[in-house]
């Protein structure tokens, strides 16, 4: 998933809908069971956030 903003604060808030709208259509369509999210190796998201601290 991929999002831009004038600035970082509304690229995360637009973020955050994406998510969000993707989740509530997973769930409308009840393929919450078909929904499995990949675990992310913890390496993989310190390095993520080091980006943005």
């Amino acid at each position: 998933m991929a999002t831009k903003g004038d600035s970082l604060e509304e690229a995360r808030q637009n973020l955050k809908e994406a998510v969000e709208g993707y989740i509530e259509s997973v769930q409308q369509a009840n393929e919450e069971k078909e929904f499995i999210p990949r675990p992310v190796p913890e390496q993989v998201v310190e390095k993520y956030f080091r980006k943005f601290n």
